[in-house]
């Protein structure tokens, strides 16, 4: 072979086959990659699948292999990770959902540095409202009223999206007056303040004309006016109805799963009033005026309260007022203690306390989401605090709102809260 035929033969080695070779390597490795991550995704779907559907039979279960944390109390999120593959997604406990918080605001501080609040009247044409409860869903707040004149209106549906222009969508007069609801699905559960009817509920299918579909009277034995509807909770077909300190038991739970025919299922004397009842799960928790300010019971499958603790904040003199509940701690919210603290984290499960802040005065409203802790405090000033759920160190300072807080709630981003010394809600959102 003459030199210049073997240059030739180099350089077409170099030019052609060498670079044919490059690209045969390089499809090789990505066929290899293309395999490696197919079998990864294939596994990596394999077991969110399995782990979906072990989840959707008990919501509290841990399957093998997947990273799980919780979005809110009824929501979690599920991840898989295969590889360079991951999966995520969220499973909601339906039926336990239905009728709780919609509370879903950004806990970074920056987000709350600035907040823009809104307070609108709510006397409209001349309909005399004395708010006692607010519970809002979506773009409507359902406010009760407890006016001392019987023939007013004591709920109000008020379509609240645009918040500079509320309007009032339909009203109802029940009876006597509302002290608390839960709004759930088609129906607004009413904690009645009438020994004749302690528990109402409200069809709002057609939230232009609310009606009442049944009224349940408490069964027993009693003949002043102690037994009376003082606050309520929904979780899963069932309500849990707190009365004021009677003659009878003051805790109920009541079969709601027929609307139209409610019946009790069981109850459990309290020894005092109630003033708050938050359930979860297999847990009922309650607030009130007894020594003990919160106690906790197991909820068996048949509607049945067991007793699982008693919390006594010892040497404070302050009523249990508040619940609210988020990754196994109950946070209650007391009225003013002097000089002791009435924001307190405490164990789901134990009565042992994690933490606690003074606010110096009652607080009116408590919901816990994420890292962050919302409460507003019955006083002139200063009356919104933003904390850190797990160390109630203060977020920002105290934000002041136009009155004394009465009742506060959340859905998505806004907050609501109506005033113990005026008739008027106001919205407070980020900016």
């Amino acid at each position: 072979m003459k030199i210049e035929e073997l240059y030739i033969s180099v350089i077409l080695f170099a030019v052609i086959v060498v670079p044919t070779l490059g690209f045969i390597f390089s499809l090789h490795n990505a066929f290899q990659q293309i395999a490696t991550y197919t079998t990864d995704a294939m596994e990596a779907r394999e077991i969110l699948e399995h782990s979906l559907k072990e989840l959707s039979l008990n919501f509290d279960a841990t399957p093998k292999d997947v990273m799980i944390s919780f979005v809110d109390n009824f929501t979690k999120e599920v991840k898989v990770r295969r590889g360079t593959v991951e999966y995520r997604t969220l499973i909601t406990d339906i039926r336990e959902s239905e009728g709780q918080s919609s509370c879903r605001p950004r806990d970074e501080l920056s987000v709350w540095s600035r907040v823009n609040i809104v307070t609108t009247e709510l006397k409209t044409n001349s309909i005399p409202i004395a708010p006692t409860d607010i519970d809002v869903v979506g773009s409507y707040a359902y406010i009760s009223s407890n006016d001392a004149r019987a023939s007013s209106s004591d709920l109000f549906i008020y379509d609240v999206s645009d918040p500079y222009n509320m309007v009032l969508v339909s009203s109802i007069d029940t009876g006597p007056g509302i002290a608390s609801i839960a709004v759930a699905g088609s129906f607004v559960y009413a904690a009645h303040t009438s020994i004749n009817a302690q528990l109402q509920i409200i069809s709002i299918e057609d939230r232009f004309k609310p009606r009442v579909v049944s009224s349940y009277k408490l069964p027993g034995l009693y003949s002043d006016s102690t037994t009376i509807g003082n606050a309520v909770f929904y979780k899963a077909g069932l309500v849990f109805l707190g009365t004021q300190k009677s003659q009878i038991s003051e805790l109920f739970v009541i079969d709601v799963s027929l609307p139209t025919s409610p019946h009790l299922n069981s109850s459990v004397e309290i020894g005092h009033g109630i003033n708050d009842i938050f359930a979860f799960r297999n847990f009922v928790y309650v607030a009130s005026p007894h020594a003990d300010e919160l106690k906790a019971f197991t909820l068996l499958s048949a509607g049945l309260l067991v007793p699982l603790y008693n919390f006594n904040d010892r040497g404070s003199t302050g009523n249990g007022k508040r619940l609210s509940f988020f990754d196994s701690t109950v946070y209650l919210g007391k009225t003013y203690t002097f000089y002791h603290q009435e924001v307190l984290g405490i164990y789901a499960r134990t009565s042992q306390k994690i933490s606690g802040i003074r606010t110096a005065s009652s607080v009116q409203g408590i919901l816990a989401y994420k890292n962050m802790l919302v409460t507003v405090q019955n006083t002139d000033t200063h009356n919104m605090l933003f904390l850190n759920r797990k160390t109630l160190n203060q977020l920002r300072s105290p934000l002041s709102l136009p009155g004394y807080p009465l009742a506060m709630d959340c859905d998505k981003e806004k907050f609501f809260v109506i005033y113990d010394d005026k008739s008027s809600l106001s919205i407070i959102a980020p900016i």
